[in-house]
């Protein structure tokens, strides 16, 4: 994990945010095998605030993180002294979000099967359940930055 303070052009658009990489499935420690989906996520932490990046446009949250690579590295002592109950606050965001992408994905199946002219095999994506794959045990938080004030 990393993060960096917001830079003073930033700081009235974007609340404190977190930022994070996950990998669908889980994989077990020293396996090389490749995730099937990546995840990028930018939510506030301030869960009463809308994202202001959204996963339709990952782009928008790349081409943040790149502009600000070179930021000097800032995270709040509460995470690097391992705060239990703030740390909990960033895994709810993280969950929050996952069940947000389980709507989100759910929706998109059932346009995939309505608007498909293919056969449905049992192994298709379509016949996921979306709620099961959604669950933080399924997922490797692969990389997070905190993006504060």
């Amino acid at each position: 994990f990393s993060g960096f303070a917001l830079p003073d052009d930033y700081k009235e658009q974007l609340p404190e945010s977190l930022v994070a990489v996950v990998g669908y499935p889980h994989r077990e420690n020293g396996s090389k095998k490749k995730y099937e989906s990546i995840y990028l996520m930018c939510q506030p932490v301030d869960a009463s605030l809308p994202a202001q990046y959204h996963e339709l446009n990952q782009a928008e949250i790349l081409d943040f993180l790149r502009k600000n690579k070179m930021a000097d590295r800032h995270v709040p002592e509460w995470i690097s002294a391992g705060d239990e109950t703030k740390l909990q606050q960033l895994s709810s965001i993280l969950k929050t979000w996952m069940d947000k992408q389980a709507n989100r994905d759910g929706r998109a199946i059932i346009n995939d099967l309505f608007n498909s002219t293919k056969p449905i095999r049992k192994e298709s994506k379509l016949t996921v359940d979306v709620d099961k794959k959604f669950q933080m045990e399924n997922f490797d938080l692969i990389v997070w930055e905190y993006i504060s004030k």
